[in-house]
C-alpha cells in the first residue's frame, strides 16, 4: 500500500503562483537550438532541480516516512564524518593473512559501523527519476489525500524536472506519457493547464518527445483544448504545446491539420520546417486562445 502525504516543504516558485492565478503568460522566449520562432516558450535548463517531497509507505501495518531532499553538506555532522573515516581506514586494506583462517570472533564485519543517514547524504539521495515518480504519484492521488495546492506544486516540480532533455526522454521508460496525456482531460483546469505545460516543455527541441506526443494521441487533445476549453490559461498553454510539437516535426503538423475544422484553418499540407507557415497557423490558434472557445 502506498500513501502520499501532502507535505511539500519548499517555497512555491513564481511560476506555480502564476499557474494558480490562471495566468498563462510564459516567463521567457529563448530558443536553445537557435531556431527562429515567434512563440512564447521557456528555455530548457541544464541544471538539475531538487525538490523536497515526502511519501509514506505502509509496511506490515506501520508507516515508514521517506523524504526526498537535496544533499546538504551543512547537515553532515563532524562525528558522522569521523565515524565514516574510521570505517574506511579499518576496511580499506585486507590483512596479509587469509581472513578465512581467523577465528570467527576476530573477523570484522564490513557492514558494522556504517551510518545509513551519512551514506544516503554522500550518495546524493533520490534521483531525478525518483522525483518524477513522486510528483506524478501526488498528481494522480485522490484530492482527499493530496489537495489541489499540493498537486500544483507537484506539477511545477515535474515541469521543471523535464526541462532537462534526459528527464524528458525518461517519461517513456518511466511509463509517464499515458497519465500525462490523460491529465489533459482532467476535471480541474489547473491540472489541464499544467499537463499542457509539461507537454510543451517535454517536446521543445526534442524529436524523441515529439514522436511520443504524437504516438500517444496528444495533438488532437491539445487542439481541442485550444478550441473548446473555457479556461484561458488552459487554451494558451495548449497552444504553446502545439507550437513546440509541430515545429520541424511533420507528423505533428499533419495531426494538427487533421484536428482543426475548416472553419478554423482551411490550408492543408503545411511544411513543418517552414517557420513562417507554422507561425501562421499558430498565430491563428493564439487568437482563438486569447478570445475564447469557438464552440
Amino acid at each position: 500500500m502506498f500513501v502520499v502525504l501532502a507535505d511539500y516543504t519548499f517555497k512555491r516558485s513564481a511560476r506555480t503562483r502564476l499557474c494558480q492565478a490562471g495566468d498563462a503568460q510564459t516567463l521567457g522566449s529563448k530558443d536553445r537550438a537557435g531556431r527562429s520562432r515567434n512563440m512564447q516558450e521557456e528555455p530548457r535548463r541544464n541544471t538539475p532541480f531538487f525538490t523536497t517531497l515526502q511519501t509514506t509507505r505502509m509496511v506490515q501495518g506501520e508507516y515508514i516516512s521517506h523524504s526526498s531532499v537535496e544533499p546538504d553538506t551543512a547537515t553532515m555532522t563532524q562525528p558522522g564524518f569521523n565515524q565514516l573515516l574510521q570505517w574506511g581506514i579499518e576496511n580499506s586494506a585486507a590483512p596479509n593473512n587469509d581472513t578465512t583462517a581467523q577465528p570467527a570472533e576476530q573477523q570484522r564485519d564490513p557492514s558494522r559501523g556504517l551510518n545509513p543517514e551519512i551514506l544516503a547524504q554522500l550518495l546524493g539521495g533520490p534521483s531525478d527519476a525518483d522525483r518524477m515518480r513522486e510528483a506524478m504519484t501526488a498528481i494522480l492521488a485522490p484530492v482527499a489525500e493530496v489537495d489541489m495546492d499540493n498537486k500544483m506544486i507537484a506539477w511545477d516540480n515535474l515541469e521543471q524536472l523535464i526541462e532537462s532533455i534526459d528527464n524528458a526522454n525518461n517519461l517513456e521508460p518511466l511509463g509517464m506519457w499515458t497519465p500525462l496525456v490523460q491529465q489533459l482531460g482532467s476535471e480541474e483546469a489547473g491540472s489541464r493547464m499544467m499537463a499542457a505545460w509539461c507537454c510543451s516543455t517535454a517536446v521543445q527541441n526534442n524529436i524523441k518527445s515529439q514522436e511520443k506526443l504524437v504516438s500517444y494521441g496528444a495533438v488532437p487533445k491539445l487542439a481541442g483544448l485550444v478550441l473548446e476549453d473555457r479556461d484561458q490559461g488552459v487554451r494558451k498553454r495548449a497552444c504553446n504545446a502545439l507550437s513546440s510539437a509541430t515545429r520541424n516535426f511533420q507528423p505533428a503538423m499533419d495531426e494538427l491539420e487533421k484536428s482543426l475544422p475548416e472553419g478554423v484553418w482551411k490550408a492543408k499540407g503545411l511544411d513543418a520546417a517552414d517557420m513562417e507557415s507554422v507561425d501562421e497557423v499558430i498565430e491563428k490558434l493564439r487568437e482563438i486562445a486569447a478570445g475564447g472557445p469557438t464552440a
